[in-house]
């Protein structure tokens, strides 16, 4: 009874991962406890909740993944009280792969079978073969994430991204890798990692810099002094911004919050926005922004429309 510690939600991974047919098993565990079992009044709600979740984005995750079928040896796990999904798929042999995934609207918190800990936020994907820990720490990463890497010398963690990869011992750190991004922002927290971009580019960071790499050019430019709690904030639902573009603030909501912006012409003068909030509503935040800014926010039934005084 009760909530799946850390420790057990590892153990649990690492049974399903170990072959096809724990799969099966634990379904089955699923099946009983449900005929044994009537679900509370706040298991019901987070279900309603999570299907009415699983509905708005149903077209979109079709496209690019199959729920669970047995015949094909692939499950999918729900946590569902952040909504993360994830994707558990047969991979080459019995190798397993797992995607881990915090849809627009949603951010995630997950320990891996290492330990270590992964806060993801909207938008963004982790992927890992069931092989983790055993030879090596290896991740794939899209989007942005916070880790608290477990030390461990003889098995160095790597997070892989689209363009290079950042080698990690033990360390805290910040990365901002989404797909579309040109640039790739790693903020250290604590202790050391090098970003290696495969072409002859490796860039050391010590606590309190900040990698700014250009996917494009290959050319990486590093920032000391770097106040690594404003880049990792997001994790704790706290948005910051400081002196950023309302381009780029817009698109941060727009994953934040899982809603699509339309912008009505340009505005007199380059627009940037300073500020920290905690309020989760996003009607708060755009009467804040309105507040300081010659913009206006008018929401339709599929979008929120951006136009200037």
């Amino acid at each position: 009874r009760g909530r799946i510690t850390p420790n057990q939600e590892c153990e649990l991974f690492g049974f399903i991962a170990a072959a096809p047919e724990n799969a099966l098993q634990v379904r089955k565990w699923e099946s009983e406890w449900k005929r044994q079992h009537i679900p509370s009044t706040n298991v019901l709600h987070s279900l309603a909740m999570f299907n009415a979740k699983v509905e708005h984005r149903d077209n979109r995750l079709r496209t690019r993944h199959r729920w669970l079928r047995f015949s094909a040896a692939a499950v999918v796990l729900t946590f569902l009280s952040t909504f993360t999904v994830f994707h558990l798929t047969k991979h080459h042999g019995s190798e397993q792969f797992f995607t881990v995934e915090a849809p627009q609207g949603t951010r995630s918190h997950i320990t891996l079978y290492d330990g270590t800990q992964v806060w993801l936020n909207a938008g963004s994907t982790m992927s890992y073969t069931s092989d983790f820990n055993n030879t090596s720490r290896d991740i794939h990463l899209s989007g942005e994430a916070y880790f608290e890497v477990t030390h461990n010398p003889r098995r160095p963690f790597v997070v892989e991204f689209e363009g290079g990869e950042i080698q990690v011992l033990g360390t805290s750190f910040n990365v901002k890798a989404y797909r579309d991004d040109d640039i790739v922002a790693v903020t250290l927290d604590e202790g050391r990692v090098v970003l290696d971009d495969r072409r002859g580019g490796r860039f050391e960071l010590s606590p309190s810099e900040q990698l700014l790499y250009d996917r494009r050019s290959g050319e990486g430019r590093i920032v000391r002094g770097a106040d690594a709690m404003r880049y990792s904030i997001w994790k704790d639902d706290v948005i910051s911004f400081r002196d950023t573009p309302l381009a780029e603030v817009l698109e941060t909501l727009s994953r934040w919050y899982d809603v699509r912006f339309e912008t009505d012409g340009q505005p007199d003068r380059p627009i940037s926005y300073t500020f920290a909030t905690d309020n989760t509503l996003l009607d708060s935040v755009l009467r804040e922004m309105e507040l300081i800014s010659p913009v206006r926010f008018e929401r339709t039934k599929t979008e929120i429309k951006v136009s200037f005084r």
